[in-house]
């Protein structure tokens, strides 16, 4: 008997220290894509403002009108779409396109169809986990109230929101998503409460600032 609880003891000491492992290094791990995807990020932005500068000037020159450059940036197969920061939590993580597990996994992820950013009538939604084994994105977005604010950053600039709008939903209660009428809203989207998927925590932004 003294054998198989020993066995019983070394066996879970073993998966103890696996699981412990597995879990440093799974943070590990995000957190050297989050900064591969914002280096990435940054470096696409440099370049896009230096090309587009060019065009302007051309632009000028020729009456030609102006236009806007986009960037294209990708690190493991992700898709960055702009970096999300939200002060009051002392956030600022990269958004990248797509919310399956493959993204949420190491950034936070916008849903394919939500909405585009800045644009009127649009609903662009970002979704990210709460649960500690990745990168805690959202770990604390339920203490967001109704007129804090957070940042977007995109390739056509950076654009500010203000909490308007705070929700705990069924996973079906998918018309969070949808656009308001004359309205440019973000939408961010975890689960609720904490180690648990039962409830979406829904925490909304009207856009109060364009870039210039």
């Amino acid at each position: 008997m003294s054998k198989f609880v020993a066995r019983c003891g070394t066996l879970l000491l073993v998966l103890g220290i696996v699981t412990i492992g597995y879990t440093l290094y799974s943070n590990w791990h995000t957190n050297q894509v989050q900064a591969s995807l914002k280096q990435t990020f940054a470096t696409g932005l440099d370049q896009s403002t230096e090309v587009e500068s060019k065009i302007q000037s051309v632009s000028s020159e020729t009456g030609a009108k102006k236009q806007k450059t986009s960037i294209t940036t990708t690190v493991d197969g992700l898709k960055v779409q702009g970096i999300l920061r939200i002060p009051k939590l002392d956030l600022q993580t990269a958004v990248v396109e797509g919310a399956e597990p493959e993204q949420l996994q190491s950034a936070l992820g916008h849903i394919s169809g939500g909405g585009e950013v800045g644009k009127l009538n649009s609903n662009y939604s970002i979704a990210g986990h709460r649960s500690s084994r990745y990168g805690q994105f959202f770990n604390r977005l339920h203490e967001l109230n109704k007129q804090d604010s957070f940042q977007l950053q995109t390739s056509t600039g950076k654009y500010a929101y203000q909490v308007y709008d705070i929700q705990i939903v069924e996973p079906d209660q998918v018309q969070v998503l949808q656009p308001e009428r004359g309205q440019s809203i973000v939408t961010l989207i975890t689960c609720y409460p904490d180690h648990s998927s039962q409830y979406r925590l829904i925490v909304k932004g009207k856009l109060i600032q364009q870039p210039v």
